[in-house]
């Protein structure tokens, strides 16, 4: 063979291998895009870095490879070394391309970037948001919204929207397509309940996001919903079911056992330890769970373990370990700039032990101002909790129905008789034809709501409203009905009947009760809600009524001048009939 056919074979050969290396690349990064939001497994992390070494890789393939190493360190609980990585993917210019992968790469930033610095993990969070509407990517949009939702949009004022947008997009994903999805959902719920001071339904939330993953996510994906409800469970006094959970945390750890994993079943067991005053195993807790932290990069958690270890001093007396643990922990979080109840009573405690009593009041001075914050904001999630757990029951329900129609569509239905069949249809042809005689009866038949009879039924059948909170109920009344008719005719007053009704159903709630009550006359009743809320609403539907009007005829418009009367009820409406009138006589001061 001449030394030229020997070339032109090497290369031919060369060819060949760099196209089967082409191919096994594009092979793996198919692979792992199936779950491109799970976290790797091992043995696919070996392989990404075996690509990552070799040459020829383009841009898209390098930024979207790192992005993914990233996203393991993520998984993996070593935060300091993906940021390094984000930090550097984010710092080099972006090519439409790897677009998608940049709103992922803002997205992961924020999910590393320390709680403590919450100004920049938002704006990750809000620039991967704009990134990923802008590149078409719902799934990361989706995520980010999430983050925004239960991490950075929970001020005070924004609680109840967020929590209520939250909702909505269960509902928007409630197919059965959609479970990871929706375990995403549920455990940014908990997230938002947990920061209420609601930890029951914080528990609540976490424990459905695991049963929804289950089949769905592996590895710390999985099993993190599962720690966050045993922490949320002991916190609200559930001791047996913590102990449950943590159970069920052992044994899917089995399969799992990575350092996360196990670091976060061991701080659940000392949780629960120190909880029960159980100091041997809180100590045995301790111990395991210090053999996985220098694999780790997770400030919060080394702090936990700090505390609970400064715990298990101060029970043996050892107060050398506790004045250390002071030195370095006030250093870190000076007490003043902390809201941290368990910090901060530890701190007290320490002060005390040391004979420091002028720290140890100031120390406590701390904790009972976060104490007493902690305790308003637990009474202001008061307001939205009812309406929550309405939210809680209709996708309780929703999900019953799709595990029904699963059963259905994977059995055989029993085949009966056509009598028994025609038996059962007849009863429900009569039950139905009963349901709407009875129906017809409780309906204005011009504007489709409730009638005098049932509204004023319908009130007295409300429960007591909850906790500071209270029943409002207010009369509209549109005076100028017979002026319309008689220069317009009665189609346009009912059509003016019929736009005031729209107006007062579209503005109300599941729950609350409207009803047309006279000629002229309707009635609202917004239940167990917040009065100044109450009062801005029916401030709001009087605006909205006058500001429309009524088409009278091509570009002409009449517009309507309905007068309202409102009374505020902190209890159940037994005497319906003495508050309607109390509302007319309101109404007619109003008038004059």
């Amino acid at each position: 063979m001449t030394i030229l056919n020997k070339l032109i074979l090497l290369a031919l050969l060369l060819s060949a291998f760099s196209l089967k290396a082409e191919q096994a690349l594009q092979d793996f990064i198919s692979e792992i895009q199936v779950n491109n939001y799970d976290c790797l497994t091992q043995e696919q992390v070996e392989q990404l870095d075996r690509h990552l070494a070799s040459d020829g890789l383009t841009g898209q393939q390098d930024f979207y490879l790192k992005v993914r190493k990233a996203q393991y360190q993520a998984c993996a609980g070593k935060y300091d070394q993906a940021s390094t990585i984000l930090d550097t993917l984010l710092s080099r210019p972006v090519t439409e391309d790897e677009s998608e992968n940049h709103a992922y790469a803002l997205f992961l930033a924020g999910v590393v970037t320390d709680p403590d610095n919450k100004q920049q993990r938002c704006d990750y969070y809000r620039r991967a948001e704009r990134e990923a509407l802008r590149v078409g990517s719902e799934s990361i949009h989706l995520g980010a919204q999430l983050e925004l939702t239960s991490a950075c949009d929970i001020g005070a004022d924004k609680i109840e929207q967020s929590l209520s947008t939250l909702y909505m997009l269960l509902e928007k994903y409630s197919g059965a397509q959609n479970k990871a999805t929706r375990s995403d959902i549920f455990n940014n719920i908990g997230n938002l309940y947990r920061l209420l001071g609601q930890h029951e339904l914080a528990a609540e939330q976490y424990y459905k996001s695991y049963q929804m993953s289950l089949g769905i996510y592996e590895g710390e994906t999985l099993i993190l919903p599962l720690f966050n409800a045993a922490r949320t469970y002991l916190n609200s006094a559930q001791v047996e079911r913590t102990e449950e959970v943590i159970q069920e945390l052992i044994r899917k750890n089995i399969d799992i056992n990575t350092p996360l994993s196990n670091a976060w079943l061991n701080q659940a067991q000392a949780h629960l330890a120190e909880n029960n005053q159980d100091w041997k195993a809180l100590e045995e807790s301790l111990m395991r769970w210090s053999a996985f932290l220098p694999e780790l990069s997770m400030p919060e958690m080394e702090q936990e373990y700090r505390r609970l270890n400064t715990r298990l001093c101060l029970h043996r007396g050892d107060l050398n370990c506790v004045a250390a643990y002071l030195d370095t922990e006030l250093a870190i979080r000076p007490m003043h700039q902390s809201d941290d109840l368990p910090y901060l009573k530890l701190l007290v405690e320490s002060f005390y032990a040391l004979e420091l009593p002028d720290s140890a009041q100031q120390a406590f001075g701390h904790y009972a101002s976060a104490a007493e914050q902690a305790l308003e904001k637990q009474q202001a999630a008061s307001r939205i909790l009812g309406v929550a757990r309405m939210m809680t029951d209709i996708v309780e329900l929703e999900s019953s129905l799709q595990q029904v129609q699963q059963q259905k569509s994977n059995t055989t239905m029993r085949v009966v008789t056509g009598l028994t069949l025609t038996v059962i249809l007849l009863l429900i042809l009569l039950f139905m034809f009963y349901r709407r005689h009875k129906g017809l009866a409780q309906i204005d038949e011009l504007t489709g709501m409730l009638n005098r009879r049932a509204t004023l039924d319908k009130l007295k059948s409300l429960p007591r409203p909850s906790s500071m909170r209270a029943h409002a109920l207010a009369l509209f009344e549109l005076n100028q009905l017979d002026e319309i008719n008689a220069m317009h005719g009665q189609g346009t007053g009912d059509k003016a009947l019929q736009q005031i009704a729209a107006e007062l159903k579209g503005a109300t709630r599941h729950g609350d009760v409207v009803g047309r009550v006279g000629v002229n006359e309707f009635m609202v009743c917004l239940s167990d809600i917040d009065e100044l809320q109450a009062r801005k609403q029916i401030e709001r539907i009087t605006q909205s009524i006058r500001s429309q009007g009524v088409h009278i005829s091509k570009g002409r418009t009449l517009n309507l001048k309905p007068t309202s009367a409102l009374m505020i009820v902190d209890d159940a409406l037994t005497d319906v009939q003495a508050l309607y009138q109390s509302l007319t006589q309101a109404a007619a001061q109003t008038r004059s």
